[in-house]
């Protein structure tokens, strides 16, 4: 079945920075407790290692603490700063509505109803895009519209390619 996807023979195995481990983690999805404890598990097995972390994006929506999950992320990186943060199809979402409430209300029906929740915005939906909208630059820490604002859409390290996307068989890369 493998080789359906990728015809042909094995190549040599791909290469990283000499002695850094390198820790992708995608779709957080506004999960801040299974971050958690990811991170600890990867903290268990880097121990001693140099490694750096690439998150692929999707970290608002659906779960109840997107909010959490930022707040997470932005201490990573101050923390981190050799930490990469992708842009997933979810924080794009969540500028578009920013910058376009009225035509951009699908996002609340992604999961942005949840992402609003958990920046305490409240009866979501008996309230106006446009409102909904001003009441999340209120609500929501400048840093996190920042970190939102600043995330790159790929990296690539040695012979690795990060991207909050995926890829479809026969049609070339």
């Amino acid at each position: 079945m493998i080789g359906k996807f990728f015809p042909g023979k094995p190549t040599a195995s791909a290469a990283t920075p000499e002695g850094e481990r390198l820790y992708a983690v995608g779709d957080i999805h506004g999960c801040a407790a299974l971050l958690d404890a990811l991170l600890e598990k990867i903290n268990a097995d880097a121990a001693g290692a140099k490694r750096r972390l690439i998150f692929l994006g999707d970290y608002v929506d659906r779960g109840e603490d997107s909010r959490g999950v930022i707040d997470r992320l932005t201490a990573i990186g101050a923390r981190e700063p050799q930490t990469i943060f992708l842009k997933g199809n979810h924080e794009q979402a969540v500028l578009d509505f920013l910058e376009a409430p009225d035509r951009n209300e699908d996002w609340l029906h992604w999961g942005g109803d949840k992402t609003l929740e958990s920046y305490g915005i409240a009866n979501i939906w008996q309230k106006s895009p446009s409102s909904l909208a001003d009441a999340l630059i209120r609500q929501m820490p400048d840093a996190h519209l920042r970190f939102l604002r600043s995330l790159d859409l790929w990296r690539v390290i040695g012979d690795y390619a990060f991207v909050h996307a995926g890829f479809r068989p026969g049609v070339a890369l």
